[in-house]
Order: C-alpha cells, then sequence, then structure tokens
C-alpha cells in the first residue's frame, strides 16, 4: 500500500476510531488484538491499524482465536439507554484473540436509546413462534431481534466462529434464567456461548 493510500485510508477511518463517534461503527465493526486496533466489514475484509499505517488482511490470516462478543461489554454505546457496560473479565479474556463486537438489537433494526424489552417465553420460543418479545410500552419488536440474531448468527457462520461472549440478564445474549433470542439461535447452531 502506497504512503498516499495509507493516508486516504486512515482519513477515511479516523472517525471509527474516535471514542465518541464509536456509535456509528457497524456496518464495519471495531475489535481490539493487543494493543491494535482492528476494524472489520462482514465480508471478511480486515484493516489493522498499527501506528498510523493501515494492512490488509482476512481474518483466516489473523492466527488468534476468534469469538464474537456482545458489544457493550466492550465499551461501546450499545445498550438500550445508550451506555456502555465493559466488562474487565471480559477484555482480560480478549486480550489475545480477534473479536468482533456484535449488538443483535442495533443490527436488528433497533435504535440507541430504546425502550427495554422483555421476552414472553424463552428464546428458543420466540425463534419458534410461540414466544414474543414486547417493550415496557407494550411494542411488540419480535421481527426485530430476531432479524439481529440471524445477522449475529451468520456472521459467526461466515468467520467460522465457535465461541460467543454475551452480555448476562439481556433478552437477546442473556442465558440465565432463559436464553434470550441470539444466544438460543447461536447454541441451536452448535455455537458455544458464555455469559457474561
Amino acid at each position: 500500500m502506497s504512503a498516499a493510500s495509507r493516508i486516504r485510508a486512515n482519513a477515511r477511518f479516523s472517525r471509527l476510531l474516535n471514542p465518541c463517534l464509536r456509535r456509528t461503527i457497524p456496518p464495519a465493526a471495531a475489535f481490539f488484538a493487543g494493543k491494535r486496533i482492528i476494524l472489520l466489514n462482514y465480508s471478511e475484509k480486515a484493516a489493522i491499524f498499527d501506528r498510523r499505517i493501515l494492512v490488509h488482511y482476512t481474518m483466516s490470516e489473523l492466527k488468534l482465536e476468534r469469538c464474537i462478543v456482545s458489544a457493550c461489554l466492550t465499551g461501546l454505546c450499545t445498550r438500550y439507554d445508550g451506555r456502555s457496560k465493559p466488562d474487565a473479565h471480559c477484555l482480560a479474556m480478549l486480550r489475545h484473540s480477534c473479536w468482533l463486537p456484535v449488538c443483535p438489537e442495533q443490527l436488528g433494526g433497533l435504535p440507541t436509546p430504546r425502550p427495554p424489552a422483555d421476552l414472553t417465553g424463552s428464546g428458543a420460543e420466540v425463534l419458534a413462534g410461540r414466544a414474543a418479545v414486547v417493550t415496557k410500552a407494550g411494542a411488540d419488536v419480535t421481527r426485530q431481534f430476531i432479524a439481529g440474531a440471524a445477522a449475529v448468527l451468520q456472521i459467526a457462520q461466515a468467520q467460522n466462529i465457535r465461541l460467543a461472549l454475551l452480555k448476562a440478564r439481556s433478552p437477546s445474549c442473556g442465558l440465565t434464567p432463559q436464553p434470550g433470542v441470539t444466544a438460543a439461535l447461536l447454541l441451536a447452531h452448535g455455537i458455544e456461548v458464555i455469559e457474561l
């Protein structure tokens, strides 16, 4: 990559590196491997930003364990209330991994912030059409939750990811007291889910 190309690429991605603008990251996503910031789009191309040099890789060329992680656990402001919920234990687990932050609710088309929602059954029952996801005001957001879960599964399968670190007590990502919609779909497709 020429110096001029690097400058153009760095300018293009600079807003994604600004912590104040992290909500604008999807459909590209930022994740971290050691001290490097990796920008990834879901078509497999990745860019590693290190010492102001942008180099293109694919995830298969990055010889590190891969996983997806709830974006709010990494410090991204994707929670329903527009805040983040960074988890030190999660970040420590990810230190030497290639990881991709996902927010199923955003991927399903819901805004941030958004009204909190609850399941009327388990995530598996929602996927089977026997339960719903409803906001506190009574709005049905089942379609968006299912679409977001499908998008997360598609990302995991496209990148051959077999592990998901997901936010506890979430109608999308939680495992207890019952699996959320995304957690249920990933488990049904053989992807290991760890709740944090």
